[in-house]
């Protein structure tokens, strides 16, 4: 009787960490795509940032080529310079039926040709139920007129507003 006890404790050990080893993963990879991301804004390499914006996202501007113009554009016409992204790791990876959901905090320095500037915002984070490959939507406070975009964003995705700085 008790290796059967002993078994079965082992067996729950198991599971349990296994469960808690694979959000651990997710959560890594995740992060590391970000911060892919976030080395490309600041580097202007907008084929490599079009990479990872949701696909929801790249139709509203025609497709990825239509994008990439367009960001290249609005890089030339912006008077900030990136200096450095910094991302956070995920406070939690949300599990859905369909996907993987978190939210990561950036802190991006900028240079306006006088000064620097300092804002800590969010960054919504998805990928499918593998989760090899994430896309990142920069969020503003309101997560709702992203939801309009991307309807499969999970009720779970809140913003803390106590960390964003502007």
């Amino acid at each position: 009787m008790k290796s059967i006890v002993y078994s079965f404790r082992l067996i729950l050990f198991i599971i349990l960490f296994s469960s808690c080893a694979e959000k651990q993963d997710l959560s890594e990879i995740a992060w590391k795509q970000a911060n892919e991301l976030a080395d490309a804004m600041v580097n202007g390499d907008v084929s490599k940032v079009a990479e990872f914006v949701h696909p929801n996202m790249l139709e509203l501007y025609g497709g990825k080529e239509n994008f990439i113009l367009q960001l290249q554009e609005d890089l030339k016409a912006d008077p900030y310079r990136y200096l450095s992204i910094e991302v956070e790791h995920p406070d939690e990876i949300i599990s859905t039926e369909n996907s993987f959901q978190c939210i990561f905090y950036q802190e991006t320095i900028v240079y306006n040709g006088e000064q620097k500037l300092i804002s800590t915002t969010p960054l919504f984070g998805i990928s499918n139920k593998e989760g090899k490959q994430w896309y990142f939507v920069q969020l503003s406070d309101d997560i709702g007129k992203l939801r309009t975009l991307i309807p499969e964003i999970s009720d779970k995705i809140k913003i803390d507003e106590n960390r964003l700085k502007y």
